[in-house]
């Protein structure tokens, strides 16, 4: 795994920012993960602890965890990344695209 000083900056600004939010109790823990194109760099990271255990114990890579109201949030990226894309514009009827939606 390849890290400059930029991105190993980069990640301790990102664990202090995550570890900020659960001090404060924004949530109580999260998974996160991301890599690049080429696959030269991968991080992965399980921070507080899981709520829906009687024991609250910490949080692992491989916990599963509920996914509420974010699917609208990853919805909207995936529909501005087709945006900038130029596959559509704001203004296109998704209907022709995905009939599902006309119902």
């Amino acid at each position: 795994m390849f890290y400059n000083s930029d991105s190993r900056k980069s990640l301790e600004d990102l664990k202090k920012a995550f570890d900020t939010s659960l001090e404060d109790e924004t949530w109580p823990g999260m998974v996160t993960t991301t890599t690049n194109k080429i696959r030269s760099f991968h991080y992965a990271k399980a921070f507080g602890n899981d709520d829906c255990t009687s024991d609250r114990r910490p949080l692992a890579i491989s916990s599963i965890i509920v996914l509420t109201s974010i699917s609208k949030l990853l919805t909207s990226i995936a529909a501005l990344q087709l945006v900038e894309k130029r596959f559509v514009d704001l203004k296109t009827d998704l209907s022709s695209l995905i009939p599902t939606l006309a119902s």
